[in-house]
């Protein structure tokens, strides 16, 4: 199972988000990783098509919902 967010950053704010995402997201993501709650983790960068796109989507795999049931 991977759940999917879109995130639309504030103009001119997707670098300090980007900064965000590489390290805090990052070291729990990778400490839900080590714990076997989640498989992977990705970040990928969009070129939004108008105002309402996501500029940035983060998809996380997990082997199922009652993983986070403990």
């Amino acid at each position: 199972m991977t759940q999917v967010t879109n995130v639309r950053t504030v103009w001119g704010k997707t670098g300090e988000y980007m900064k965000y995402l590489g390290t805090t997201w990052k070291q729990e993501q990778e400490a839900a990783k080590k714990a076997g709650i989640i498989l992977s983790y990705q970040v990928f960068l969009q070129n939004p098509a108008n105002a309402d796109d996501a500029d940035i989507v983060l998809a996380v795999t997990m082997k199922n919902w009652a993983a986070f049931d403990t």
